[in-house]
């Protein structure tokens, strides 16, 4: 956030929420994601894998996020959702272990959390 908008990440967030975004998310790697909304914020953990390959990882976590909100999904559940597939993605080469429709399915189609 420091880079994008030359303010520490609390003082960046609202001053980017202020230009139109109603959801920020700030990817962490292995320290999971901090979530922010105009009604406050929260953290997700990441899930502790063993790492094969990061390639794309955070680009699978967005696609999770994107599928739950996109399903209706909580935050929470969207966030929890993106942290375990994208841990998935890092414990096989490449694209090997990318989440499959199975995934989503199985995920969104459980009791919701």
């Amino acid at each position: 956030m420091e880079l994008l908008a030359h303010q520490d990440l609390h003082t960046g967030i609202k001053s980017l929420m202020k230009v139109g975004p109603s959801v920020l998310v700030c990817k962490k790697g292995s320290q999971g994601s901090h979530i922010f909304t105009e009604k406050g914020d929260f953290e997700m953990p990441a899930v502790q894998v063993e790492v094969v390959d990061h390639t794309g990882a955070g680009d699978v976590y967005n696609a999770g996020f994107l599928a739950g909100f996109f399903l209706e999904r909580s935050l929470e559940e969207s966030a929890h959702f993106a942290a375990v597939i994208a841990a998935k993605s890092v414990t096989g080469y490449g694209r090997e272990q990318y989440p499959t429709r199975e995934d989503l399915e199985g995920f969104f189609n459980s009791p919701r959390q």
